[in-house]
């Protein structure tokens, strides 16, 4: 180990790199979908930051003084701080990026104000609710989903799929049964179908006595009211 410690002072000197490479992924996706750029920038500045915090520790704690590009303290304090303002940005944009999503989520009161949504949106709301109690939840993309639009995982009841259909109109039997299907490619514990249209009486049968379960639009409505009343009193 002592004898890694020599390289590992001289690359903690080259930490404002990381940086820089952060920024410039930022403003190479800037044509594309900038907030999303600079969140992968700075998700991969904070990791490689926190590389860089452990060799420091570590060069600490073998009481060799980190190098740096800064004289100290300069340096230490230039990089505690930008560490923290990158966190605190992330933590900004991603509200930021959200706002909307969570502001439906407190005030959505009727299956109209839930059909306004885009459909992004009201995939992220749903996935939002299933944050809310404490779920990890992971959106899938386009590409290959199976008819998977969020994968929810639990802390003990395994893990979940979510299809979102902002439908106004009814999701039938052939949907239904595709989707079941998908929790079974997915081994998924179990699998909701939410839409803001309604469901046919014949997928409504299907599902009896298998692990899905269907919200149509006056069901999440409710379900969205009664989980305000469920937050508001913890």
């Amino acid at each position: 180990m002592r004898d890694l410690l020599p390289l590992l002072q001289m690359l903690f000197a080259f930490w404002p790199l990381t940086l820089l490479a952060a920024l410039r992924g930022a403003w190479l996706g800037r044509d594309k979908q900038f907030p999303g750029a600079l969140r992968r920038g700075l998700v991969t500045f904070l990791i490689l930051w926190g590389l860089f915090a452990t060799a420091g520790v570590l060069l600490i704690a073998y009481h060799l003084p980190p190098l740096g590009l800064l004289p100290q303290p300069w340096n230490g304090a230039a990089f505690i701080v930008i560490g923290l303002a990158a966190v605190g940005l992330l933590l900004g944009l991603d509200w930021w990026q959200n706002r909307g999503v969570w502001r439906s989520l407190r005030t959505a009161r009727s299956v109209q104000d839930l059909q306004a949504l885009s459909p992004s949106d009201f995939e992220e709301l749903v996935a939002a609710f299933f944050r809310s109690f404490g779920h990890r939840v992971r959106r899938v993309g386009k590409t290959g989903d199976h008819g998977v639009d969020l994968v929810v995982y639990t802390k003990d009841q395994g893990k979940w799929i979510v299809q979102c259909k902002r439908y106004r109109s009814s999701v039938g039997e052939p949907v239904v049964r595709d989707f079941f299907g998908a929790m079974h490619h997915e081994a998924a514990s179990r699998g909701f179908l939410m839409t803001t249209g309604s469901f046919t009486p014949q997928a409504a049968e299907w599902v009896r006595g298998k692990p899905i379960t269907l919200y149509d639009g006056p069901g999440l409505v409710k379900l969205l009211r009664t989980s305000r009343k469920m937050r508001r009193w913890r």
